[in-house]
């Protein structure tokens, strides 16, 4: 009988991938923070702090804002993981969108269809009580469509109220000119 995993081992696994995500769709060296929460429990209350990560070349590495937890990963490269190959250069990073985090925490549910889409959402970076993503504006286009999706697919009114809303902000950042010409 092969034996199953635990439930703290899914979300670990869970959690590692989702700084391997993050990471992969930021440049080599530069260091930010995400809007991942740390999965640590000290005194068995949740550590309140949010994951800052610097991807290098071949390690991922991380460190709780909040408590002295930290770690390298190794061995992420070509995983499902990796998302480098959908990472935009710099010149196409042009609009971005903040999201409360009950609605980033929604966006990271849908089921995306691109690689793209998928790099979109994990390039959220924590700031100012919000998590602002940032990309090229036919990206935004698209996950508004996988929203409208999503939305058509649930049932929860609630959820669905949520999706709407989440679609909405996505199509107007989508159609907003890619860049501010001062006019």
């Amino acid at each position: 009988m092969k034996p199953q995993p635990n439930a703290a081992g899914i979300r670990f696994a869970k959690y590692i991938r989702q700084v391997v995500e993050a990471g992969s769709v930021h440049p080599v060296g530069a260091s930010f923070l995400s809007p991942i929460r740390c999965i640590r429990r000290p005194n068995r209350k949740p550590c309140k702090g949010r994951i800052g990560i610097t991807p290098l070349l071949d390690v991922m590495r991380w460190q709780c804002s909040e408590c002295d937890s930290n770690g390298d990963i190794s061995g992420w490269r070509n995983t499902a993981a990796d998302l480098s190959e959908c990472m935009p250069d710099n010149s196409e990073r042009l609009s971005a969108l903040g999201l409360p985090e009950r609605e980033y925490q929604t966006l990271r549910e849908v089921d995306v269809c691109t690689c793209d889409e998928a790099a979109l959402v994990a390039s959220g970076e924590w700031a100012d009580s919000e998590v602002v993503i940032s990309g090229p504006s036919d990206i935004f286009e698209l996950l508004s469509e996988s929203v409208a999706a999503e939305f058509n697919r649930t049932w929860d009114k609630k959820k669905r109220k949520l999706l709407d809303h989440l679609s909405a902000s996505l199509r107007q950042v989508a159609s907003k000119p890619d860049r501010d010409d001062g006019k």
